[in-house]
């Protein structure tokens, strides 16, 4: 483990140290160290292993500020099944219930836990079958499309062309390739780690809701952020908006004020939290500001969806066709997507996209990989 993961571990045993402090005035006191660890980080030279590490890092101090300077966890959160107060615990018990509630960022089985979770109902070893094969065939259509990303010009660092470069439907055919290979990277780390948990014993298969929300009812920017995409960092960035908006500017709650406010201040942490990364390998600004220019886009076209619906309402459109819906969200992530998405292939795959192993060694025994290759 280098300089950096050092570092990190560090930062972490921190964060969970100071969840597990009982409430008191001194307890915001970790939140200036972390913040020092955290800023530490980027004194380190540009390194491209520090690109996840730099995410999950501003990720945590978000969270941080939420935990140490926002709110009394031990007060304001309890878990499922706790049966007595935090300060009654022992040491080793506050511990792991601080560890609990720092690496669930969705809140599952929390007071805190955010809405629209798909929890699972199937017994233990049906469970674990179900996840593993959903691996599988992910897995092996992840193996294909990087097998086709490794053709594709636009996904070369060094000499790559742009994602538009031969009209805006090539443009949205990249665009949506990258998503899924985002998406199933991410589906597949989960479900592997829920299917062993759940296997072991160390978790109930309702405490893994999907990763993921109802893809066939993404018929909005407002619902693809909201309840289709992973909600992992939901947690972190919305503590701030939420005592911004409730605390320094007195908005009602549940008013349009307040609501807006916190959208606007959870993409832009989502936006800082995405460029951390790339600055971690970059060390370029105008990548950096692309990254959080890309969120505050969602935040703003979020805004208008919201404003034409209201609209619609008036003059009594209370549906929109499906296919339009659909449509609507692919064309503004084709749109939109390039910004964010091409400085992520300049920062995390700056040696290339991932080998493609089971698809490319089929071709190979097949003796047609460069029949392929000639066609993609």
């Amino acid at each position: 483990m280098g300089s950096m993961g050092i570092l990190f571990v560090l930062f972490i045993f921190l964060f969970i140290i100071a969840i597990a402090s009982k409430p008191s005035p001194q307890r915001t006191l970790f939140f200036p160290v972390l913040a020092a660890l955290y800023a530490y980080l980027f004194v380190f030279p540009k390194e491209e292993k520090g690109f996840q590490i730099a995410i999950c890092t501003t990720a945590l101090l978000g969270y941080a500020s939420d935990l140490i300077l926002f709110s009394e966890p031990q007060i304001s959160f309890r878990r499922e099944g706790q049966r007595k107060p935090v300060c009654e615990m022992a040491l080793f018990e506050r511990l792991y219930w601080a560890a609990s509630l720092a690496f669930d960022w969705r809140g599952v089985q929390w007071s805190c836990q955010i809405s629209n979770l798909q929890r699972s109902h199937l017994p233990r070893w049906a469970f674990v079958r179900s996840k593993l094969y959903r691996v599988i065939t992910v897995y092996l259509l992840r193996d294909i499309v990087f097998f086709c990303l490794h053709r594709n010009p636009a996904f070369n660092r060094i000499d790559g062309e742009r994602f538009g470069a031969h009209g805006f439907l090539w443009q949205t055919w990249n665009v949506l390739l990258f998503w899924f290979c985002v998406g199933a990277s991410l589906y597949i780390a989960h479900s592997v780690a829920s299917a062993i948990a759940v296997a072991v014993g160390l978790s109930e298969p309702r405490d893994w809701p999907d990763f993921f929300g109802p893809w066939l009812r993404t018929t909005s920017m407002r619902q693809f952020w909201g309840k289709t995409w992973h909600q992992m960092m939901r947690r972190p960035v919305t503590g701030a908006g939420k005592y911004l908006a409730r605390n320094v500017l007195k908005f009602r709650a549940g008013s349009a004020l307040s609501s807006y406010t916190q959208l606007y201040v959870a993409f832009v942490l989502s936006g800082i939290i995405h460029a951390a990364g790339d600055w971690m390998v970059m060390r370029n600004i105008t990548s950096a500001r692309l990254n959080i220019q890309f969120f505050i886009m969602q935040a703003m076209i979020i805004t208008v969806e919201d404003m034409v619906i209201a609209a619609a309402k008036k003059f009594g459109i209370t549906r929109i066709p499906f296919f339009v819906s659909y449509a609507w969200v692919i064309c503004w992530m084709a749109w939109s997507g390039p910004m964010w998405l091409e400085t992520v292939i300049q920062a995390e795959f700056s040696e290339g996209m991932p080998s493609v192993f089971l698809f490319q060694r089929l071709l190979n025994l097949l003796h047609i990989n460069r029949l392929v290759g000639s066609a993609i």
